[in-house]
Protein backbone atom coordinates (compact mmCIF):
# COMPACT_ATOMS: atom_id res chain seq x y z
CA UNK A 1 0.00 0.00 0.00
CA UNK A 2 1.43 3.56 -1.02
CA UNK A 3 1.65 6.13 1.52
CA UNK A 4 3.75 8.67 -0.67
CA UNK A 5 0.73 11.16 0.12
CA UNK A 6 0.59 10.18 4.25
CA UNK A 7 2.28 12.27 6.77
CA UNK A 8 4.26 10.03 8.67
CA UNK A 9 2.83 10.46 12.12
CA UNK A 10 3.98 8.00 16.08
CA UNK A 11 3.77 5.07 14.71
CA UNK A 12 1.27 5.71 11.88
CA UNK A 13 0.82 8.18 8.99
CA UNK A 14 -2.02 11.04 8.99
CA UNK A 15 -3.84 10.92 5.40
CA UNK A 16 -5.33 13.35 3.14
CA UNK A 17 -8.65 13.34 4.89
CA UNK A 18 -6.83 14.13 8.25
CA UNK A 19 -7.24 10.03 9.28
CA UNK A 20 -5.08 8.14 11.15
CA UNK A 21 -3.72 4.90 9.63
CA UNK A 22 -1.86 2.39 11.20
CA UNK A 23 -0.41 -0.10 8.87
CA UNK A 24 1.24 -3.84 9.60
CA UNK A 25 2.96 -6.29 7.45
CA UNK A 26 1.70 -9.87 7.47
CA UNK A 27 4.57 -10.91 10.15
CA UNK A 28 3.59 -7.58 12.31
CA UNK A 29 -0.12 -8.39 12.39
CA UNK A 30 0.25 -11.92 13.27
CA UNK A 31 2.95 -11.07 16.35
CA UNK A 32 0.05 -8.03 17.32
CA UNK A 33 -2.47 -10.46 17.49
CA UNK A 34 -0.56 -13.63 19.36
CA UNK A 35 0.89 -10.53 22.07
CA UNK A 36 -2.81 -9.00 22.44
CA UNK A 37 -5.03 -12.31 22.98
CA UNK A 38 -2.26 -14.82 24.41
CA UNK A 39 -3.49 -17.17 21.19
CA UNK A 40 -0.92 -18.70 18.40
CA UNK A 41 -2.04 -16.89 15.19
CA UNK A 42 -3.20 -18.68 12.39
CA UNK A 43 -2.46 -16.74 9.01
CA UNK A 44 -5.51 -17.37 6.83
CA UNK A 45 -5.21 -14.81 3.47
CA UNK A 46 -2.78 -11.85 3.46
CA UNK A 47 -4.25 -9.03 6.09
CA UNK A 48 -6.15 -11.60 7.78
CA UNK A 49 -5.38 -13.70 10.94
CA UNK A 50 -7.20 -15.88 13.28
CA UNK A 51 -6.41 -16.84 16.78
CA UNK A 52 -8.52 -20.03 18.22
CA UNK A 53 -9.67 -20.09 21.99
CA UNK A 54 -11.22 -23.32 20.85
CA UNK A 55 -8.68 -25.68 19.67
CA UNK A 56 -10.87 -27.86 18.04
CA UNK A 57 -12.07 -25.42 15.42
CA UNK A 58 -8.26 -24.55 15.18
CA UNK A 59 -7.21 -28.00 14.41
CA UNK A 60 -10.51 -28.23 11.67
CA UNK A 61 -9.44 -25.30 10.32
CA UNK A 62 -5.58 -26.10 10.10
CA UNK A 63 -6.65 -30.06 8.64
CA UNK A 64 -8.65 -27.94 5.90
CA UNK A 65 -6.31 -25.75 4.66
CA UNK A 66 -3.98 -28.69 3.81
CA UNK A 67 -6.61 -30.59 2.32
CA UNK A 68 -6.56 -32.27 -1.07
CA UNK A 69 -9.89 -33.56 -0.81
CA UNK A 70 -11.98 -30.90 -0.59
CA UNK A 71 -10.92 -30.39 -4.32
CA UNK A 72 -12.87 -33.28 -5.03
CA UNK A 73 -16.14 -31.86 -3.40
CA UNK A 74 -16.13 -30.11 -7.06
CA UNK A 75 -15.98 -33.15 -9.15
CA UNK A 76 -18.96 -33.16 -11.67
CA UNK A 77 -22.38 -34.89 -10.16
CA UNK A 78 -22.78 -38.29 -12.52
CA UNK A 79 -25.91 -37.79 -14.40
CA UNK A 80 -28.93 -39.81 -12.82
CA UNK A 81 -30.64 -43.00 -14.85
CA UNK A 82 -34.04 -42.16 -15.36
CA UNK A 83 -34.45 -46.03 -16.07
CA UNK A 84 -32.82 -46.65 -12.57
CA UNK A 85 -35.87 -45.11 -11.43
CA UNK A 86 -37.96 -47.62 -13.41
CA UNK A 87 -36.16 -50.06 -11.79
CA UNK A 88 -36.03 -49.05 -8.57
CA UNK A 89 -40.06 -47.45 -7.94
CA UNK A 90 -39.46 -47.18 -4.26
CA UNK A 91 -36.68 -44.39 -4.59
CA UNK A 92 -37.91 -42.43 -7.02
CA UNK A 93 -39.68 -40.16 -4.46
CA UNK A 94 -36.77 -39.36 -2.95
CA UNK A 95 -34.55 -38.74 -6.00
CA UNK A 96 -36.76 -37.12 -7.99
CA UNK A 97 -38.31 -34.74 -4.86
CA UNK A 98 -35.11 -33.82 -3.16
CA UNK A 99 -32.03 -34.12 -5.83
CA UNK A 100 -30.77 -31.01 -4.97
CA UNK A 101 -30.10 -32.42 -1.50
CA UNK A 102 -29.14 -35.38 -2.59
CA UNK A 103 -26.53 -33.56 -4.50
CA UNK A 104 -25.26 -31.74 -1.77
CA UNK A 105 -24.72 -34.77 0.37
CA UNK A 106 -22.74 -36.02 -2.61
CA UNK A 107 -20.39 -33.39 -2.72
CA UNK A 108 -20.08 -33.72 0.93
CA UNK A 109 -19.19 -37.51 0.93
CA UNK A 110 -16.30 -36.74 -1.92
CA UNK A 111 -14.93 -33.65 0.88
CA UNK A 112 -14.96 -36.61 3.35
CA UNK A 113 -13.67 -39.42 1.20
CA UNK A 114 -16.63 -41.24 2.58
CA UNK A 115 -20.74 -40.88 3.35
CA UNK A 116 -21.02 -38.78 5.44
CA UNK A 117 -22.89 -39.61 8.97
CA UNK A 118 -26.44 -37.89 9.44
CA UNK A 119 -24.64 -36.25 11.97
CA UNK A 120 -22.66 -34.45 9.10
CA UNK A 121 -25.01 -33.50 6.69
CA UNK A 122 -25.10 -29.58 6.56
CA UNK A 123 -28.11 -27.82 8.46
CA UNK A 124 -29.84 -26.10 5.74
CA UNK A 125 -29.77 -29.57 3.55
CA UNK A 126 -31.54 -31.25 6.12
CA UNK A 127 -33.88 -28.12 6.73
CA UNK A 128 -34.75 -28.73 3.32
CA UNK A 129 -35.53 -32.51 3.51
CA UNK A 130 -37.44 -32.16 6.90
CA UNK A 131 -40.39 -29.43 4.57
CA UNK A 132 -40.21 -32.26 2.12
CA UNK A 133 -41.27 -34.73 4.57
CA UNK A 134 -37.78 -36.86 3.63
CA UNK A 135 -35.41 -38.23 6.82
CA UNK A 136 -32.10 -37.52 6.26
CA UNK A 137 -30.98 -41.37 6.40
CA UNK A 138 -33.65 -41.92 3.68
CA UNK A 139 -31.56 -38.89 1.67
CA UNK A 140 -28.11 -41.15 2.40
CA UNK A 141 -29.35 -44.43 1.50
CA UNK A 142 -30.69 -42.62 -2.05
CA UNK A 143 -27.90 -41.01 -2.39
CA UNK A 144 -25.49 -44.22 -1.96
CA UNK A 145 -28.03 -46.02 -4.45
CA UNK A 146 -29.01 -43.12 -7.28
CA UNK A 147 -25.52 -40.86 -7.42
CA UNK A 148 -22.96 -42.33 -5.59
CA UNK A 149 -20.17 -43.16 -8.24
CA UNK A 150 -17.45 -45.60 -6.27
CA UNK A 151 -14.84 -44.44 -8.95
CA UNK A 152 -14.86 -40.87 -7.66
CA UNK A 153 -15.44 -41.97 -3.88
CA UNK A 154 -11.84 -43.80 -4.02
CA UNK A 155 -10.03 -41.35 -5.37
CA UNK A 156 -11.45 -38.79 -2.60
CA UNK A 157 -10.88 -41.58 -0.10
CA UNK A 158 -7.50 -41.46 -1.27
CA UNK A 159 -6.70 -37.81 -0.80
CA UNK A 160 -8.29 -38.12 2.42
CA UNK A 161 -5.86 -40.37 3.86
CA UNK A 162 -3.15 -38.71 2.28
CA UNK A 163 -4.64 -35.75 3.65
CA UNK A 164 -4.33 -36.72 7.22
CA UNK A 165 -1.04 -38.21 6.67
CA UNK A 166 -0.16 -34.63 5.58
CA UNK A 167 -1.50 -33.37 8.95
CA UNK A 168 -0.43 -35.12 11.41
CA UNK A 169 3.22 -35.12 10.02
CA UNK A 170 3.24 -31.26 10.42
CA UNK A 171 1.53 -31.65 13.75
CA UNK A 172 4.79 -33.66 14.69
CA UNK A 173 7.14 -31.16 13.54
CA UNK A 174 8.99 -29.37 16.30
CA UNK A 175 7.53 -26.22 17.23
CA UNK A 176 3.94 -27.44 15.77
CA UNK A 177 1.15 -26.69 18.15
CA UNK A 178 0.55 -29.72 20.24
CA UNK A 179 -3.33 -30.43 21.33
CA UNK A 180 -4.84 -32.62 23.97
CA UNK A 181 -7.47 -33.99 22.04
CA UNK A 182 -8.71 -34.50 18.30
CA UNK A 183 -11.87 -32.98 16.83
CA UNK A 184 -15.08 -35.33 16.52
CA UNK A 185 -14.81 -34.96 12.72
CA UNK A 186 -10.75 -35.81 12.37
CA UNK A 187 -11.50 -38.98 15.01
CA UNK A 188 -13.56 -40.47 12.80
CA UNK A 189 -12.04 -39.88 9.50
CA UNK A 190 -8.97 -41.66 11.41
CA UNK A 191 -11.24 -45.06 12.34
CA UNK A 192 -12.42 -44.87 8.50
CA UNK A 193 -9.04 -44.01 6.99
CA UNK A 194 -6.87 -45.54 9.72
CA UNK A 195 -8.93 -47.72 12.17
CA UNK A 196 -6.66 -45.77 14.97
CA UNK A 197 -4.52 -42.99 16.07
CA UNK A 198 -1.40 -45.02 16.45
CA UNK A 199 -1.82 -46.14 12.91
CA UNK A 200 -1.75 -42.70 11.09
CA UNK A 201 0.80 -41.21 13.31
CA UNK A 202 2.81 -43.66 12.50
CA UNK A 203 2.49 -43.42 8.94
CA UNK A 204 3.43 -39.95 9.61
CA UNK A 205 6.46 -40.55 11.39
CA UNK A 206 7.75 -42.91 8.83
CA UNK A 207 7.04 -39.54 6.21
CA UNK A 208 8.87 -37.36 8.25
CA UNK A 209 11.60 -39.80 8.68
CA UNK A 210 11.70 -39.95 4.74
CA UNK A 211 12.15 -36.83 4.22
CA UNK A 212 16.18 -37.42 5.11
CA UNK A 213 16.35 -39.74 2.24
CA UNK A 214 17.63 -37.51 -0.93
CA UNK A 215 16.07 -40.56 -3.56
CA UNK A 216 12.77 -40.29 -1.88
CA UNK A 217 12.67 -36.95 -2.27
CA UNK A 218 13.71 -36.53 -5.58
CA UNK A 219 11.58 -39.45 -6.71
CA UNK A 220 8.79 -37.13 -5.00
CA UNK A 221 9.50 -33.97 -7.12
CA UNK A 222 9.83 -35.68 -10.08
CA UNK A 223 5.98 -37.00 -9.79
CA UNK A 224 5.55 -33.21 -8.53
CA UNK A 225 6.91 -32.39 -11.91
CA UNK A 226 5.09 -35.21 -13.92
CA UNK A 227 1.77 -34.41 -12.31
CA UNK A 228 1.93 -30.99 -14.37
CA UNK A 229 1.61 -28.64 -11.76
CA UNK A 230 5.70 -27.82 -11.30
CA UNK A 231 8.70 -27.82 -12.39
CA UNK A 232 11.78 -29.57 -11.41
CA UNK A 233 15.12 -29.04 -12.40
CA UNK A 234 19.26 -28.91 -11.18
CA UNK A 235 17.58 -29.95 -7.90
CA UNK A 236 14.94 -27.33 -7.45
CA UNK A 237 10.97 -27.62 -7.06
CA UNK A 238 8.87 -25.13 -8.08
CA UNK A 239 5.27 -24.01 -8.54
CA UNK A 240 2.84 -21.48 -7.49
CA UNK A 241 1.80 -21.71 -4.06
CA UNK A 242 -2.15 -22.43 -4.69
CA UNK A 243 -0.93 -25.31 -6.46
CA UNK A 244 0.60 -26.96 -3.68
CA UNK A 245 -2.26 -29.22 -2.00
CA UNK A 246 -1.94 -31.20 -6.05
CA UNK A 247 1.20 -32.03 -5.19
CA UNK A 248 2.79 -35.37 -3.72
CA UNK A 249 2.80 -35.77 0.00
CA UNK A 250 6.04 -35.66 0.61
CA UNK A 251 6.08 -31.94 -1.08
CA UNK A 252 2.93 -31.22 1.25
CA UNK A 253 4.76 -31.91 4.14
CA UNK A 254 7.74 -29.82 3.59
CA UNK A 255 5.52 -26.48 2.67
CA UNK A 256 3.85 -27.87 5.87
CA UNK A 257 6.60 -27.76 7.87
CA UNK A 258 7.85 -24.29 6.70
CA UNK A 259 4.30 -22.93 7.41
CA UNK A 260 5.30 -23.95 11.24
CA UNK A 261 8.50 -22.62 10.82
CA UNK A 262 7.31 -18.79 9.50
CA UNK A 263 3.56 -18.45 9.56
CA UNK A 264 2.24 -16.87 6.51
CA UNK A 265 4.51 -19.19 4.38
CA UNK A 266 1.67 -20.52 2.68
CA UNK A 267 0.42 -16.94 1.73
CA UNK A 268 2.99 -16.46 -0.65
CA UNK A 269 2.91 -16.56 -4.12
CA UNK A 270 5.65 -18.60 -5.56
CA UNK A 271 7.79 -21.58 -3.48
CA UNK A 272 10.95 -23.45 -4.45
CA UNK A 273 12.04 -26.57 -2.33
CA UNK A 274 15.58 -26.85 -2.48
CA UNK A 275 18.39 -27.30 -4.01
CA UNK A 276 19.85 -27.41 -0.31
CA UNK A 277 18.39 -30.17 1.41
CA UNK A 278 15.61 -28.78 4.24
CA UNK A 279 15.35 -25.32 2.77
CA UNK A 280 11.92 -24.09 0.89
CA UNK A 281 11.96 -20.16 -0.16
CA UNK A 282 8.76 -18.49 -0.49
CA UNK A 283 8.39 -15.12 -3.17
CA UNK A 284 5.80 -12.31 -1.90
CA UNK A 285 5.35 -10.65 -5.53
CA UNK A 286 3.78 -7.40 -7.24
CA UNK A 287 1.85 -7.89 -10.60
CA UNK A 288 1.90 -11.93 -10.25
CA UNK A 289 -0.45 -12.16 -13.33
CA UNK A 290 2.80 -10.22 -15.72
CA UNK A 291 5.39 -11.76 -17.19
CA UNK A 292 7.45 -10.18 -14.66
CA UNK A 293 6.54 -10.15 -11.14
CA UNK A 294 8.10 -7.67 -9.28
CA UNK A 295 9.30 -9.58 -5.89
CA UNK A 296 8.60 -7.67 -2.66
CA UNK A 297 9.88 -10.16 -0.28
CA UNK A 298 11.54 -13.24 -0.14
CA UNK A 299 11.44 -16.14 2.80
CA UNK A 300 13.74 -18.91 3.42
CA UNK A 301 13.31 -21.24 5.71
CA UNK A 302 15.73 -23.26 7.17
CA UNK A 303 13.56 -26.66 8.33
CA UNK A 304 17.28 -28.19 9.99
CA UNK A 305 17.44 -25.16 11.61
CA UNK A 306 13.34 -24.60 12.36
CA UNK A 307 14.59 -20.62 11.25
CA UNK A 308 13.38 -18.32 8.79
CA UNK A 309 15.41 -15.20 7.11
CA UNK A 310 13.24 -12.67 5.22
CA UNK A 311 14.70 -10.43 2.66
CA UNK A 312 12.60 -7.07 1.10
CA UNK A 313 13.47 -5.74 -2.48
CA UNK A 314 13.28 -2.80 -4.40
CA UNK A 315 13.38 -3.78 -8.28
CA UNK A 316 13.70 -7.39 -8.29
CA UNK A 317 12.12 -9.59 -11.15
CA UNK A 318 10.99 -12.84 -11.14
CA UNK A 319 12.43 -14.19 -14.63
CA UNK A 320 11.16 -17.43 -16.13
CA UNK A 321 8.18 -17.44 -14.56
CA UNK A 322 7.04 -20.48 -16.63
CA UNK A 323 9.10 -22.68 -14.54
CA UNK A 324 6.27 -22.19 -11.80
CA UNK A 325 3.13 -22.42 -13.84
CA UNK A 326 1.11 -25.49 -13.81
CA UNK A 327 0.33 -27.08 -17.34
CA UNK A 328 -2.73 -25.95 -18.74
CA UNK A 329 -2.35 -22.37 -17.17
CA UNK A 330 -3.79 -20.27 -19.72
CA UNK A 331 -0.86 -17.87 -19.49
CA UNK A 332 1.68 -20.98 -19.80
CA UNK A 333 2.21 -20.22 -23.64
CA UNK A 334 2.74 -16.51 -23.64
CA UNK A 335 5.21 -16.89 -20.73
CA UNK A 336 7.33 -20.09 -22.25
CA UNK A 337 8.05 -18.14 -25.20
CA UNK A 338 8.48 -14.75 -23.38
CA UNK A 339 10.70 -16.58 -21.07
CA UNK A 340 12.67 -18.36 -24.05
CA UNK A 341 13.44 -14.73 -25.58
CA UNK A 342 14.91 -13.25 -22.79
CA UNK A 343 17.57 -16.20 -22.50
CA UNK A 344 17.81 -15.88 -26.51
CA UNK A 345 18.85 -12.40 -25.85
CA UNK A 346 21.33 -13.14 -23.20
CA UNK A 347 19.13 -10.52 -20.64
CA UNK A 348 18.15 -13.58 -18.11
CA UNK A 349 20.64 -16.67 -17.61
CA UNK A 350 19.63 -19.96 -17.09
CA UNK A 351 19.05 -19.80 -13.14
CA UNK A 352 16.99 -16.48 -13.44
CA UNK A 353 19.67 -14.21 -12.66
CA UNK A 354 18.35 -10.46 -14.63
CA UNK A 355 19.24 -6.67 -14.46
CA UNK A 356 16.65 -5.10 -11.91
CA UNK A 357 12.81 -3.69 -12.96
CA UNK A 358 14.32 0.17 -13.66
CA UNK A 359 16.91 -1.70 -16.74
CA UNK A 360 15.14 -4.09 -18.22
CA UNK A 361 12.70 -2.16 -20.77
CA UNK A 362 16.05 -0.30 -21.85
CA UNK A 363 17.80 -3.96 -22.20
CA UNK A 364 14.83 -4.98 -24.14
CA UNK A 365 14.54 -2.00 -26.26
CA UNK A 366 18.20 -2.39 -27.09
CA UNK A 367 18.46 -5.58 -28.30
CA UNK A 368 15.56 -5.24 -30.37
CA UNK A 369 17.01 -2.73 -32.14
CA UNK A 370 20.49 -4.47 -32.71
CA UNK A 371 18.47 -8.08 -34.03
CA UNK A 372 17.26 -5.58 -36.18
CA UNK A 373 20.28 -4.32 -37.53
CA UNK A 374 22.08 -7.76 -37.88
CA UNK A 375 18.83 -8.56 -39.86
Amino acid sequence: YSVERHTPVADGYLSRRQTFQKYFSQDELTEMVQRVTGQRAVALAPGIVAAFRDKDLEQQVSFRRRSRATIYANLAIPARDPSRFLLRPKSRPVAERAGEELEAIWRTALDLGRLPLEAEVGPAVRTALEEKGITVGRALAACAREIADPAQLKVAADSRREDLVVHFAVTLFPGASRYGSLPASIQRDVRTFFGSLASVVEAAKAELHSLRDRAALEEAYGEAARSGYASYENGTLRFMAENLEQLPVKARIVAGCAEIVHQGFALLDFIEIGPEQGVVRGLECDMVESALPRVRASVEVDLARSRSRTKTFEGKVLYLKSRYLQRGHPGLGKQTAADRKLLELGIVDAKGNGPPADRIAAMLASATRAGAITH
